[in-house]
Formats: structure tokens, sequence, C-alpha cells
């Protein structure tokens, strides 16, 4: 059973995720930069049935059911946006991933999963953008956590927006 919370998170991830996909479908130097991947001349604030792109999205293998859900609920507010997922392996990805960026040409991705543990790599590389100027990115700025607009900034730009966080805690027993 979906939780009301989860619901709105699910829905609130898949407008974030169309903002993200309308910027990328809008920016043909942002694709090129990425490699691969095919739009039409579009605007900023074309209708969702009316933006046509073709999106190579790869991801660690977190949790690739949910993925795949949420990338259906994607398509049906985006239904001419077509999304090749691709996974790989956790222990892999980092190594694949930027073997694939590091090559370049058609099989650069065009929206990846990076951890706050790589992305600068990736920016000074300059194989990821800031996303600062796509619709809504101000206002989902202020949105986040802060630990999260530390993690998904570089330089005052944003650079993604969270995908999870955790919060991990520390106990120990007063005894020893």
């Amino acid at each position: 059973m979906i939780t009301l919370r989860e619901l709105t998170g699910r829905r609130e991830f898949i407008k974030r995720a169309g903002l993200v996909a309308a910027g990328l479908a809008i920016s043909p130097s942002l694709l090129e930069a990425c490699g691969g991947g095919t739009t039409t001349g579009v605007t900023f604030g074309t209708a969702p049935d009316k933006l046509t792109a073709h999106l190579n999205f790869t991801s660690v293998d977190y949790n690739p059911p949910k993925v795949k859900g949420y990338i259906a609920e994607f398509q049906k507010v985006y239904p001419h946006v077509q999304v090749d997922y691709n996974v790989i392996s956790t222990d892999l990805f980092h190594d694949k991933l930027t073997a694939v960026l590091a090559a370049g040409g058609s099989n650069v991705p065009n929206v990846i999963y990076v951890g706050d543990d790589f992305y600068r790599q990736y920016i000074d590389a300059r194989w990821i953008q800031p996303i600062d100027s796509f619709p809504g990115a101000a206002t989902d700025r202020a949105d986040f956590f802060p630990h999260t607009q530390t993690a998904l900034n570089w330089q005052g730009k944003l650079y993604g927006l969270p995908y999870y966080s955790s919060i991990f805690v520390y106990a120990y027993k007063e005894a020893i």
C-alpha cells in the first residue's frame, strides 16, 4: 500500500524529473555535450504532450523496479519522451560510467545518476553541466534540506536534484 506521503514524494519526483528532461530536450548544446539523444525544436514552456525526446538514462542498480515505476509515471506525463533505462551494478558503476563518458560518442547517456562522491570529477571533466537555468530549479532548490544543497552544489551552481538522502545515527552504550 502506498502512503499519501510516498505518493506526494513520487509525484514530486516525476515533476522534477520532467523539469530535467525538459531542460535536456530543449538544450541541444547540453545533449551534444552528453553525446547521444535526439530532440525536436522545443522551448521552455512546451506542453508535456508536445515535448519529444529520446533519452538514455544510466543509473546505479539501486532499486531498479522502483526507478522503472518512476519512469513509467514520467512517461504518462511526457508520453513522447522515450527513456532507455540502463543499469550498472554498484561495484562497477563509477569505472564503467567514467569509461563511457571519457570515450564519448553515441553511447554517452543523456541523464545519469551521479553520487556526491564522484560528481566533482565529472564537473571537472565537463561531462555534466549545471541545471540552474532549468525551469523550477530555483524553486526546487528552496525545498532541499541544507545538507542536500551542499552536496548538489559546486561553486554556487546546482548540478543535480536529490534522489534520496539518509541520516545515520551513532549509538553507543553508556556503560562502556
